[in-house]
């Protein structure tokens, strides 16, 4: 069994404490999926329905979930690296002490997230749609978030590292000590909600330009 740490905040989130027996994952999902202390590799759920998925001190490796749904996740001290889960709904996500590292996201569902110290490493969640009703210690880094929808997204001691933000959408957030540094935010929605911000000196620019078009405010260039 894994020993729970108190939450810190160290720029990122902390390494999840890991099982590393293998196990085969069940093919049913009509009942409750519980997994604990379990390395899993190549599990294909693509198109997979279930209600109540619970994984604690797991590591889950090339893993398919394309298009499942799941109502209800429980996520703690787990490890997702290199799986796809473009399509896939996540509704009612529950993750605490879990790294999501070099995932396919692409178009992703997830509804009501409460997270953890969550760290999101070089995943692709273009076109994803993430509501973070509650989040802290939540990190972003090297991640494509192009025309995400993170409306009302609620962070604190939070960060996005050298991520694209070209056109996401984070109208309502509510912010506090959360950190932008680096990518882009060419075209990012929901400028005058990022109070309780810290912006790196490089985005301090495209931000300003990015306010002033939000507020409808033309700038007249000479020739």
């Amino acid at each position: 069994m894994g020993t729970s740490k108190k939450a810190t905040w160290s720029g990122r989130a902390e390494p999840p404490e890991l099982g590393d027996e293998p196990e085969r994952p069940p093919d049913d999902l009509s009942i409750p999926v519980d997994l604990e202390d379990t390395l899993v590799t190549d599990l294909d759920w693509s198109g997979m329905r279930a209600f109540s998925l619970r994984i604690e001190r797991t590591r889950i490796e090339r893993s398919r979930l394309t298009g499942s749904s799941f109502e209800e996740v429980h996520l703690v001290d787990c490890e997702l690296v290199d799986c796809e889960l473009s399509g896939t709904t996540l509704l009612r996500l529950s993750a605490k002490r879990v790294e999501f590292r070099n995932c396919r996201m692409l178009g992703l569902v997830s509804m009501e997230s409460t997270l953890r110290d969550v760290h999101v490493g070089g995943c692709r969640l273009d076109e994803a749609t993430v509501r973070i009703k509650d989040g802290r210690y939540v990190v972003f880094s090297g991640c494509a978030l192009a025309n995400a929808d993170l409306q009302e997204a609620v962070l604190v001691d939070s960060a996005f590292e050298d991520c694209n933000l070209a056109r996401a959408d984070l109208r309502g957030a509510r912010l506090k000590n959360v950190r932008f540094g680096g990518g882009s935010v060419a075209d990012l929605r929901g400028i005058r909600d990022l109070r309780g911000a810290t912006i790196s000196q490089d985005l301090m620019i495209p931000l300003s330009v990015a306010l002033l078009v939000e507020s409808g405010i033309s700038v007249d260039v000479p020739d």
